[in-house]
This record gives structure tokens, sequence and C-alpha cells, in this order.
């Protein structure tokens, strides 16, 4: 009955959840169950341990297979936990630098309005081998999302780095800038952050 009912269990999020693909692991709650799997199927191997029939080698079995499956969950469990933590402080380090860099442009003040040019073409380094099972899963927050969002950028600045910018979204507001900013180099090159008429422009891309 325990394993029949198991994967009922694991996935009731999605019963919960009106969109699947926003489903990701740190949501399955209830997969918690598969560590007291092994204690349950170990109670009935030692219950029988004087009984040498096939039954109860089919239970030893299958008890080293939940072992064995508790182990892989364990570690993409810690991947996960790895890859989301990394990145955090990715964005908050590369979010960080851009406030500063911002704060630093000769002729700077708060009430000065920003502009971002373009999308910010590069994606998260964290392409490393050990995150590669767990890189398209839910839940991160990757530099490229945040950076091109204006959105989740507005709410970084304000929320985690406590630094409010009044940003322009009217592109007619720089119609006249537009042959300047076309030959500004793009983010994070030096030059990539300029005044021009009281608007501090940003240029992530062409």
């Amino acid at each position: 009955l325990f394993t029949a009912i198991l994967p009922l269990t694991i996935n009731s999020i999605y019963i919960m959840c009106n969109d699947a693909s926003t489903v990701h692991i740190l949501m399955c709650y209830s997969v918690v169950l598969v560590f007291f799997a092994p204690f349950v199927y170990l109670h009935g191997v030692m219950a029988q341990c004087n009984q040498r029939n096939i039954l109860q080698y089919t239970k030893a079995a299958y008890l080293c297979c939940l072992v064995l499956v508790t182990v892989l969950y364990v570690r993409l469990a810690n991947l996960y936990y790895f890859d989301l933590e990394l990145s955090y402080r990715e964005t908050t380090g590369f979010m960080t630098t851009l406030s500063t860099r911002i704060q630093q442009t000769e002729g700077y003040t708060m009430d000065k309005p920003v502009y971002f040019h373009g999308l910010y073409p590069h994606a998260s380094n964290r392409n490393i081998w050990e995150l590669r099972p767990v890189n398209q899963m839910h839940g991160t927050i990757d530099v490229d999302n945040v950076i091109n969002s204006p959105l989740m950028r507005q709410n970084f600045f304000k929320v985690y780095l406590g630094q409010a910018f009044y940003e322009i979204t009217d592109n007619n507001l720089i119609t006249g800038l537009q042959d300047t900013i076309a030959q500004m180099p793009s983010y994070p090159d030096d030059g990539s952050i300029q005044i021009f008429d009281d608007i501090i422009v940003i240029k992530l891309s062409d």
C-alpha cells in the first residue's frame, strides 16, 4: 500500500497548481516520504530474516533500490540548493556592480532618470558540469532575466540593494539621443554608462 500511494503523494503538488510548468523540485515537499520508505521495508526484512525464500531476497533488493534512489535524490536536492544560492549571489554581485557604476558616473544625482538601451546578451556563468542536471529547473534568478526585465530590475534595485532608480520607459524621450547611443560601447565596457541631457543612459547592447 505504501509503495502504491507513494507516486500519488509525491506528485500531489500538481493537483494544487494550475500551471505544471511552474512546479519545481523545492515545491515537492511530500517527496520526503522517500526517506521513510527504506525504514518501512527494512523493518519488513528484519521481521523475516530467518526465512530464506524468494520474497525475502526480493524485499532486500527492493530496499537497496530505495536506498539508491534516496541517495540520488539527496544529491539532486543539494545540487539544486547550491545552484539556487549561486544564482542569487551571481545576480546580486552583478546588480551591485551596475548600481555602483551608475552612481559613480560623473554628474550623477539621485533625481536623474535612467534609461536602459537594448538587452543584456550574456547568460549565466553557472553552466559548469556539476550543475548541468539542475540547470533547467525553476526557482533560480539569473542575471539576464533580471537585467532585461524592467519590473524585475526595478524591484531588485529597490528591494535587494536599497537603491531605487526612476527608469524611463517612453522611447520618445530619448529619440534625439539614438545616434549618440549607437556610438557607445555595450556594458560592461568603459563608456557604456553616460549622462546626456540629464538622462543616465546604460547601453546593454545595440
